[in-house]
């Protein structure tokens, strides 16, 4: 973190439209991830959470990269925080 995203889907519960850049920040805290992960995200000067399966890293480290994927695989498979 930070590092440049960009939206690879609009959601209702997020402003952000198809291909706007954002740069993420860090991770949402712990209290906004009970059912999905979100990470903090700058756009227009805001500061908010949009959901991790929403966007997709433009410019992170591979670890970053690494942990997007796998967060991604995780919800194609079914499985959901609880």
């Amino acid at each position: 973190f930070p590092f440049r995203a960009h939206c690879i889907e609009e959601r209702r519960i997020s402003p952000l439209r198809l291909r706007e850049e954002v740069v993420v920040l860090g991770m949402a805290d712990e209290a906004d991830c009970m059912h999905e992960m979100f990470v903090e995200v700058e756009w227009q000067g805001r500061h908010f959470g949009v959901p991790l399966a929403q966007i997709e890293a433009l410019d992170a480290d591979d670890d970053s990269v690494e942990a997007i994927d796998d967060w991604k695989y995780w919800l194609k498979r079914g499985y959901q925080l609880v």
